[in-house]
């Protein structure tokens, strides 16, 4: 009993040390940056992408008649958001927010964000868009994606600048796995106040659709390993530690039971 006891407490003390080695390397990088991050300068404008749909005639198989499905004209409603690029980042990330311009309140509480908020030291969503190699990083969006009516709208709309860094072999368990940890976060920007017109031409039940949204070119390098996201770094310890603790003991365990057993054999 006393080397099980021995066994628990060393994968204890492992478990320990793994929690403590996150929580200092999540600590150094969230300090790491020297530069300060500033607040997002950009703009937003309105955009269309029409095109109009051919009708298309088919034989109902039921009937042998010719039937016709009527063409339609889509508006391609698009909201397009440019950010000047900050350098001296190797990997700057951006949120966008929203609230209908009348809301009388500018509390936290109405605006809505199109990607999760992170916070300083978790890992975030892989969805928030990466800054472009070039001068400026170009977001489109759907209109409806700010909860624009198809009636039109006014939108108020804010961006929120990222910076992280994207760490390897941090724990000696997962040597195949990077994580990325926010370092520091812009603030929210000044408020860009976009009008939407309504457009009544299009197809009824039929949904916009524009262009593939576009965020920003994709920073790739040598790296080719899974990044994990969702996970702050409390949780991500926790997980660490039941992975080391609980087979730790389970073979220790099936050890004290077979050690036993051998005992009651041999008496």
């Amino acid at each position: 009993m006393k080397k099980l006891f021995g066994v628990f407490l060393f994968a204890l003390l492992v478990s320990t040390l793994i929690f403590a080695c996150i929580t200092c390397m999540g600590e150094v990088q969230a300090q790491s940056s020297s530069k300060k991050l500033v607040v997002p300068d950009f703009t937003v404008k309105y955009l269309e992408y029409p095109y109009d749909v051919p009708a298309v005639e088919y034989v109902d198989t039921y009937t042998g008649e010719t039937q016709t499905i009527p063409g339609y004209h889509v508006v391609n409603r698009t909201i397009e958001i440019t950010i000047k690029n900050q350098r001296g980042y190797s990997d700057l990330r951006y949120n966008v927010r929203y609230k209908g311009h009348y809301e009388t309140s500018n509390a936290d509480a109405v605006w809505r964000e199109l990607f999760p908020s992170p916070a300083v030291g978790t890992v975030p969503s892989a969805s928030l868009p990466c800054q472009s190699d070039s001068e400026y990083t170009v977001l489109s969006f759907y209109y409806w994606e700010f909860g624009i009516p198809a009636t039109g709208g006014a939108v108020d709309i804010q961006v929120e600048a990222i910076a992280g860094t994207i760490k390897s072999n941090v724990v000696s368990l997962m040597p195949d796995v990077s994580f990325y940890f926010v370092d520091e976060l812009s603030g929210w920007s000044s408020t860009k106040i976009l009008t939407i017109p309504a457009y009544t031409n299009e197809a009824p039940n039929q949904n916009d659709s524009a262009p593939n949204p576009t965020y920003g070119s994709e920073q790739t390098g040598s790296q080719t390993s899974t990044t994990i996201v969702g996970f702050t770094l409390i949780e991500l310890s926790l997980v660490i530690i039941l992975c080391t603790t609980l087979p730790v003991l389970t073979i220790a365990l099936v050890h004290e039971k077979r050690k036993n057993t051998r005992h009651k054999q041999t008496a």
